[in-house]
């Protein structure tokens, strides 16, 4: 959506990546909404684990940062490659226990879940909306998901920063 800015402007790349990740904080901090009418019904009561959905929240905010650099440079270099993704978040929902329970799982078939980084990412979220503690090891994995991927960011943005404007 950018690329006008970026080939005529000496402008630094990081600062797309950031507005598009404000930009997903602001689309949560809207959905949010749904969370406040929900509390007002009664269904959910906000106690002292609820208030982790501040960190919570900023853990998946660290996370998107780096994902979204990581994925602008795929989706500019391989045009193909932003469709193969979109094509693929339905796989992700249904393997991710959005709308089933991960307790339903049993056996080798927890091994689905338990290396699946998106179900981390759910649980971050799920867990305080719900009243419910986060618990340690999931805090653990997005921190290791937090450096493997910043680690990854900055190599593709050391990498690659210079071709943006030609692949454009």
């Amino acid at each position: 959506r950018s690329s006008t800015m970026i080939s005529s402007m000496n402008v630094e790349k990081t600062h797309f990546l950031w507005a598009t990740a404000f930009k997903d904080l602001i689309g949560l901090a809207h959905n949010f909404i749904v969370f406040v009418a929900i509390d007002l019904i009664g269904l959910v009561e906000i106690n002292v684990k609820t208030l982790m959905l501040i960190p919570a929240i900023f853990l998946l905010f660290c996370i998107s940062v780096p994902l979204i650099s990581i994925f602008s440079f795929l989706f500019v270099r391989f045009r193909d490659f932003q469709r193969i993704i979109a094509s693929t978040i339905l796989i992700i929902m249904l393997t991710t226990p959005i709308f089933w329970k991960a307790s339903m799982m049993a056996g080798w078939r927890t091994a689905f879940i338990l290396g699946n980084p998106f179900y981390y990412f759910i649980e971050t979220i799920r867990q305080p909306l719900l009243g419910q503690t986060l618990q340690l090891h999931i805090i653990l994995v997005d921190l290791g998901l937090i450096a493997v991927l910043w680690t990854l960011a900055f190599y593709f943005y050391n990498r690659y920063h210079r071709y943006v404007v030609f692949w454009l």
